[in-house]
């Protein structure tokens, strides 16, 4: 039986730890690959790989993960990110769907290493350098008031896809659409807002993060994500006031 995939990310947080002992080194994230060069490592000796007991003492939210995985993988434009060296999209999905399975049996942790290490491939990044050297960020699901019609508190509409935008097949509109500022000046979707915010931030977080938990009037609480974008390049809020001379170069603002 083929073996799953699995790219490990807790060995690279490893590698940036012991890397810290040795002499700075300036570093470039941003660097690309060499050409054709793979940008995982599969781990062939058996003592690299790493002890995934204490990965699953605690498994909150990670079948939902996996199935939101799932989801994504279903759609269209994932398929344009496979393969990626030897892993094909049908590995993923069939990895995805074979932890789903080991998290169902509710196995104990020591069950749960012990297969992980006979059914999967374990994968790590080689990072900007060659050397597992990489760059960790992340994202949160910010929680906010919102409504579902527009009020003299909620008025900072979020948008459903507007009815004429043409996707490729990676996600991106065919052509650039409106960019934030036009929509709003000129109230371009109306009529096609989905929720209401009590704040024009709190919109601008939702966009950026995307994804949201917002709490309507009544105390239900719905999830929403990311849908489409306007083909527009991000600029982020700390640019915008470091253009406009509001914070100096030091600030800390994303």
């Amino acid at each position: 039986m083929r073996k799953a995939h699995l790219c490990f990310v807790p060995l690279l947080v490893a590698s940036v730890l012991v890397g810290c002992r040795s002499a700075p080194e300036a570093k470039d994230y941003d660097a690309p690959l060499p050409p054709g060069a793979p940008a995982l490592r599969r781990i062939t000796d058996p003592n690299e790989i790493p002890d995934f007991r204490e990965a699953f003492r605690n498994t909150d939210g990670l079948r939902e993960a996996a199935e939101n995985s799932l989801n994504f993988l279903s759609k269209p434009s994932s398929y344009g990110r496979f393969p990626d060296g030897p892993i094909s999209h049908a590995d993923v999905v069939a990895g995805l769907q074979e932890l789903i399975k080991m998290l169902d049996a509710n196995l104990p942790p020591s069950l749960m290493n012990a297969y992980m290490r006979e059914r999967f491939d374990v994968y790590m990044s080689v990072g900007w350098n060659g050397k597992g050297t990489v760059l960790f960020t992340g994202y949160y699901t910010p929680i906010f008031e919102a409504s579902p019609v527009e009020t003299p508190v909620f008025r900072y509409p979020l948008y459903k896809a507007p009815p004429d935008l043409e996707k490729l097949p990676d996600g991106d509109p065919a052509v650039p659409m409106p960019d934030r500022r036009t929509i709003e000046e000129q109230g371009l979707y109306e009529g096609n807002e989905l929720v209401w915010l009590s704040d024009p931030f709190e919109a601008y977080v939702t966009h950026v993060q995307g994804s949201a938990r917002l709490r309507m009037p009544d105390g239900e609480e719905i999830t929403i994500g990311y849908d489409a974008n306007n083909g527009h390049e991000y600029r982020s809020v700390r640019q915008a006031m470091l253009d406009d001379g509001i914070v100096g170069s030091h600030a800390g603002l994303q």
